[in-house]
């Protein structure tokens, strides 16, 4: 796309002063920070996080969540 395809030179020019008027407030800025590092996280980190939720919970816990995962593997279709 060639430059001043979308908008004139006046229009680029209001678009940048709006863009710097709302990225002043800290509010917006703050939420694009916690964005950018919720989006930054590798899916190693994901999986720190689910080992320790694992390990955080009971053992009844644990155990019910395994048997709900793999009891569509294990069921046995009923014969009518």
């Amino acid at each position: 796309m060639k430059r001043g395809d979308r908008h004139s030179v006046d229009a680029r020019r209001r678009i940048a002063e709006a863009t710097r008027a709302a990225m002043a407030a800290p509010a917006v800025r703050q939420k694009i920070s916690e964005r950018t590092k919720l989006g930054m996280r590798t899916p190693a980190t994901e999986l720190t996080l689910i080992r320790g939720a694992w390990r955080g919970a009971r053992s009844g816990a644990r155990r019910a969540f395994i048997e709900e995962v793999l009891a569509p593997l294990f069921k046995v279709p009923e014969r009518s």
